[in-house]
């Protein structure tokens, strides 16, 4: 299979901004075209017009990728598409695609001007075991001549087409990690369970509250119980868990212990792309091991980008400065998880 790796002009980072020292790679098995319409408010039942409408490639992947680049990081995205889809990389040397056939799936988001979003996401379409391990070579490619500290690996994973489950994850992990890099999973409850019995447990989980509840299958309805659910991850299998919990910030979860994190109050505007963000902002200077220091300092970004990521209609927020009263600690047990 041939990669395209493509060619244009870079992402200028931010000024002021100090540049990530990790480098990462995303992997984004099934993109997205994002139609974002912008509304006064969402009236059922009637016509409602849009004072905006917005295209452009997405997925969780990419969007990590992009707030990296905001930022002059060193970060390189990995997706499929199709070529009659290649006008929509307006940053184009963020990305190598992988060529295929298969169409990109569309996603509608209606964001009001009072702060709701809503998503009308297509399901990720089959994929056959050939384009997956098409995708798995390309993407160990992409770590190693980047000398990765990451891969990322974010969004929905397609399903076989031949309806025999999901793909293996197995040579992906096991081929980032050959070549020294650390492996983060952003994907839902079902994916994330599926690597974990399947022996290909990640560096890093990076659900959000709904998520976490579904991979150990009981609510998720305060902080303590939040953390409790991570540790079991862990347990499974899991290094750390970063599970974003909306207005209750994040809490960062490993066998020797808990940080939690939240940001002071923002106006909420659209929160798509908050997690993808955040999860941005956490890897973004993690090219080692990491003490405590360096841990509640990725945490302070994580919770930083994410209220930055809400406060705009953009899939990827235009500043990533410091958020003066980001909150860094122990983990509040009875704080209410909110939405």
């Amino acid at each position: 299979m041939t990669v395209i790796a493509s060619t244009g002009p870079s992402t200028r980072p931010e000024d002021g901004i100090v540049r990530p020292r990790a480098r990462v790679v995303t992997l984004t098995p099934s993109p997205a075209i994002d139609r974002l319409y912008v509304v006064d408010a969402v009236l059922p039942d009637e016509v409602n017009r849009a004072r905006d409408v917005r295209w452009f490639l997405s997925g969780k992947g990419v969007n990590v990728a992009r707030n990296l680049a905001r930022v002059g990081g060193g970060a390189l995205a990995v997706t499929p598409l199709a070529e009659r889809e290649h006008h929509l990389l307006v940053e184009e040397r963020l990305y190598r695609i992988v060529p295929t056939t298969r169409p990109t799936r569309v996603n509608t988001v209606v964001v009001s001007r009072s702060g709701s979003t809503m998503n009308v996401n297509e399901h990720a379409r089959p994929m056959p075991a050939d384009e997956w391990d098409g995708i798995v070579a390309a993407t160990i490619a992409a770590v190693q001549e980047r000398r990765a500290h990451w891969l990322v690996v974010a969004g929905s994973i397609p399903a076989r087409a031949d309806g025999t489950g999901g793909q293996d994850p197995r040579a992906l992990v096991a081929g980032a990690r050959a070549v020294g890099a650390r492996v983060c999973l952003d994907s839902g409850g079902p994916t994330l369970r599926a690597w974990l019995e399947a022996g290909a447990a990640p560096d890093l989980v990076k659900p959000n509250a709904a998520e976490l509840a579904d991979a150990v299958g009981r609510p998720v309805t305060t902080v303590g119980e939040a953390v409790d659910a991570a540790r079991e991850l862990v347990d499974r299998g899991a290094v750390a868990v970063l599970a974003s919990l909306g207005g209750s910030g994040a809490v960062h979860v490993t066998a020797d212990g808990s940080l939690w994190g939240r940001p002071p109050r923002v106006e909420v505007v659209n929160t798509t792309g908050a997690g993808d963000a955040a999860l941005a902002g956490f890897v973004a200077d993690l090219d080692g091991e990491a003490d405590v220091d360096t841990l509640a300092a990725a945490m302070r970004r994580a919770v930083a980008w994410g209220a930055h990521a809400v406060a705009t209609f953009e899939a990827v927020p235009p500043n990533h400065a410091e958020l003066p009263g980001v909150v860094v600690d122990e983990p509040p047990r009875d704080l209410p998880v909110e939405a």
